[in-house]
């Protein structure tokens, strides 16, 4: 995982100092270009961890974060964004594009990729730490999909985190 930027460090610090009391929904608003995926990252990193508040990067939550293969780490996104991402930590979000259907061209969330990743959410952790969703592509979603990951948004699982990108437009 790449390193913050430094105009990111105060805001990651508060953040990660109010853990407790996060709301299980994080927006994080930005201009295009300033760094709201690798804060993203660095965000989901440290709710899993279970070391230290900024995430220790040593820990066994902290590796399987990096290594892309933690289970208690979700992506929604769309095959055309993985794609256009490569070998990036968004990469766990191939595992609810499985089985989607022939009529999904890979530009769509559909309902059966919220249904699974609120399957998993409805599970108890693998690990001592969180549970974190990155939403890549809210934009692309269904209306169907977009209802069904509203109900998760209402009810969240204890100790789940959404968090969603999204850059400002400017004009």
């Amino acid at each position: 995982v790449k390193s913050l930027f430094p105009w990111h460090v105060p805001a990651f610090n508060t953040i990660v100092s109010q853990a407790l009391r996060l709301p299980p929904g994080l927006l994080l608003v930005g201009g295009r270009g300033a760094g709201k995926l690798r804060f993203a990252n660095h965000l989901a990193r440290a709710l899993l961890c279970t070391r230290e508040p900024q995430g220790c990067g040593t820990c066994a939550q902290c590796v399987q974060f990096m290594l892309g293969h933690h289970p208690d780490f979700h992506v929604l996104t769309t095959r055309r964004t993985l794609d256009t991402h490569g070998n990036s930590p968004i990469k766990g979000g191939e595992r609810y594009l499985a089985g989607t259907g022939r009529a999904v061209s890979g530009r769509t969330i559909t309902v059966d990729q919220i249904r699974a990743l609120t399957g998993a959410l409805s599970l108890t952790a693998h690990g001592p730490g969180s549970k974190v969703v990155l939403i890549m592509t809210a934009d692309d979603m269904n209306s169907n999909a977009a209802n069904a990951l509203l109900k998760a948004l209402e009810e969240p699982a204890d100790n789940t985190f959404l968090v969603k990108p999204r850059s400002i437009k400017r004009s």
